[in-house]
């Protein structure tokens, strides 16, 4: 609960000045919780980042159109082992 609390103090305020086009499937965290994007909607080679939380925990997206790729990191628990992860609460990169 406490997440949810600094992620909007910090990212509603900012996320006017533009949002995420899209985000990589994230197995039921359609919504962001906010959007942060450095340059104004609409201008070429923005980078956004999208705060993502659900009952598990989190998860942070960052978009760079510059380079083309999504990188997601997140919370998972520790006493899984990595093949019994489930794939959101792994850390990856995807092209765009």
């Amino acid at each position: 609960m406490t997440l949810v609390a600094i992620y909007s103090g910090l990212a509603f305020p900012l996320s006017a000045r533009g949002e995420m086009q899209e985000a990589p499937d994230t197995d039921g965290l359609d919504e962001p919780v906010a959007e942060i994007c450095l340059l104004p909607d609409g201008m070429k080679g923005n980078t956004c980042a999208a705060f993502f939380l659900d009952d598990d925990g989190f998860e942070i997206c960052l978009r760079d159109e510059m380079s083309g790729t999504i990188r997601c990191t997140s919370n998972y628990d520790t006493h899984l082992d990595p093949p019994d992860m489930p794939s959101v609460f792994r850390s990856g990169s995807l092209g765009i």
